[in-house]
């Protein structure tokens, strides 16, 4: 027979290494039902970033002034507007073991970016940078990217997302996702290279909601690139492929560069032959009149 305290004991033991799977596959392998089972299991969650579950204990705890108010702000949705204790969470974000920290820190700096509180956001990563080897945490090179973006501070992001995009890592395509993203936004010249980097990143993660984002931005990022056939070209293999997906937005984009940029002819051979996806952008009603 399994000792409870000694299950819920290498499942405390999995989290403090920040392996929440096999922290839960314990839990579930040894049908443990328990209260602290089930606090075990959200924290679980909250470190392999799963959805929380429904009724989640930790939900109503987020202005605790206890460790509990860390995991109560990441099991809330990003949105939520429920105040937060943020003194709390950095008291408890920086008693938190190195795995924990590491893994858990871009997470909680984005939050409170997104929740306007730029001052907490760069706690998280001072105390990050205090961890052993944070000069080699990409994770902290991602806070700094996105703690500069906040601050419109656009050249200094871009260097350290093209420097993060090296890598071959998870990182490395949100970096480059994110590099292009704001190359696009400022309407910037889009290199030709940096468009087939995409390609092959959007050809490598294929199908899923990654690879239809990389998708995506490989062909606004043609037509930045004024490769307005190679835009069309790839929209129609992704309509062809996908057919339930609705691409009309992305088309509309294409076709907004295509008709202030291109040139007379590029603007007629593209025009006129209508590929089946740029007909239904201009005649979707939503598209209005621009």
């Amino acid at each position: 027979r399994p000792d409870p305290l000694a299950v819920r004991a290498l499942a405390r033991l999995y989290l403090h290494l920040g392996m929440g799977a096999e922290a839960r596959q314990t839990l579930r392998a040894f049908d443990d039902e328990s209260g602290e089972a089930a606090l075990l299991t959200s924290l679980a969650r909250i470190i392999d970033e799963q959805e929380p579950i429904q009724a989640d204990p930790l939900a109503r705890m987020q202005e605790c002034d206890t460790a509990a108010a860390l995991w109560a702000f990441l099991a809330r949705p990003v949105d939520a507007a429920a105040p937060v204790n943020a003194a709390a969470v950095l008291r408890a974000f920086s008693g938190l073991p190195a795995a924990l920290r590491k893994s858990l820190g871009q997470r909680l700096s984005d939050r409170f970016i997104h929740a306007a509180n730029p001052g907490a956001a760069h706690d998280i990563r001072n105390a990050m940078s205090r961890s052993v080897g944070a000069a080699e945490d990409r994770s902290l090179g991602m806070v700094d990217a996105n703690l500069a973006l906040d601050a419109n501070e656009t050249a200094p992001a871009l260097k350290k997302l093209d420097q993060l995009a090296q890598g071959n890592d998870v990182m490395a395509v949100e970096a480059a996702m994110t590099a292009l993203r704001l190359r696009l936004d400022q309407d910037e010249t889009i290199d030709p290279k940096q468009v087939e980097a995409i390609a092959a990143l959007a050809f490598e993660h294929g199908d899923g909601a990654l690879g239809a984002a990389l998708a995506a931005l490989e062909i606004e990022a043609r037509a930045a690139a004024a490769d307005y056939s190679g835009a069309a070209r790839r929209l129609e293999e992704r309509q062809a492929q996908y057919p339930d997906s609705d691409l009309r937005p992305l088309a509309r984009k294409v076709f907004a560069r295509l008709a202030a940029r291109a040139d007379d002819a590029d603007f007629l051979q593209l025009y006129f032959p209508q590929p089946a996806t740029f007909g239904a952008a201009l005649a979707d009603p939503a598209a209005g009149s621009d």
